[in-house]
């Protein structure tokens, strides 16, 4: 009786644990998302040659802005954490065919090791592994891309031949080129794109309203129905960098009427 009592209270326990599992996956799927999968929280750069105290640091301060942006949209740190976000455990198989355990502390140090090892300045961006519900922390993972300068000061990206003619639509024709043409360009190029929002097209770079409306009065004052509108890096630019662009507007000599 005394065995027969046992097996029914581990059996009640386990019950008791598979109906709060449940109940939380139930009331995840009713709360709205707060951080969608593959969404970028963070990035940084670490420069090459840094010592160890200073890569550890970068990573930390990195976690701590992927944290400070995963409450921003909702999130928050599970019970006895201090982050809204964290690196999964991992299971890894040795080659002895023993199975291992790769905590996050492990797996930030392995990535630490890696960046210490490379001869350039790395990119690290934190991204979302899968959804989180609101009230719920995010898991994310660590990515890391070569630093490399993509553009020169003043370098060519791409270029329109511009149909200045109103009824064409000026600013419709310059916002899918900078949508399609320079961001796919910028990206070749080896531009790390950022995945601010799911669902979102990923960003490359930026520019001012102001710019495209001097840009707009150029188009609207030219006196041929088209214009060559040239897109350049307004600074030096690397992987990880923001693209700064500027215009240079030209006659299109080489278009005829239509």
């Amino acid at each position: 009786l005394l065995d027969r009592a046992a097996s029914l209270r581990l059996q009640l326990t386990e019950l008791e644990s598979a109906a709060r599992e449940l109940a939380q996956l139930a009331n995840i799927r009713l709360r709205p998302i707060a951080v969608q999968i593959e969404e970028e929280l963070a990035r940084t750069v670490i420069a090459a040659g840094l010592s160890e105290v200073r890569v550890r640091q970068a990573l930390q301060d990195l976690l701590n802005l992927a944290d400070q942006t995963a409450r921003e949209r909702g999130a928050a740190p599970a019970i006895g954490q201090t982050r809204a976000v964290f690196i999964p455990e991992k299971r890894v198989r040795l080659a002895t065919g023993e199975q291992v355990e790769i905590t996050e502390s492990e797996s930030l140090e392995a990535i630490l090791q890696n960046i210490r090892a490379s001869n350039d300045s790395v990119v690290v961006i934190a991204v979302s592994l899968t959804n989180a519900a609101q009230g719920e922390p995010a898991p994310i993972e660590l990515r890391l891309f070569r630093n490399r300068k993509v553009f020169d000061a003043g370098e060519e990206i791409a270029r329109l031949s511009l149909d200045c003619r109103p009824e064409r639509n000026p600013l419709a024709q310059v916002l899918n080129f900078l949508q399609s043409e320079v961001r796919t360009r910028a990206i070749e190029s080896g531009i790390v794109p950022k995945q601010e929002r799911a669902g979102m097209l990923p960003t490359v770079g930026e520019t001012s309203p102001e710019t495209l409306v001097d840009l707009m009065e150029q188009a609207r004052q030219c006196r041929t129905e088209r214009v060559l509108l040239i897109v350049r890096a307004a600074k030096t630019t690397f992987a990880g960098d923001t693209l700064n662009l500027k215009f240079e507007v030209l006659p299109d000599r080489s278009a005829g009427r239509g």
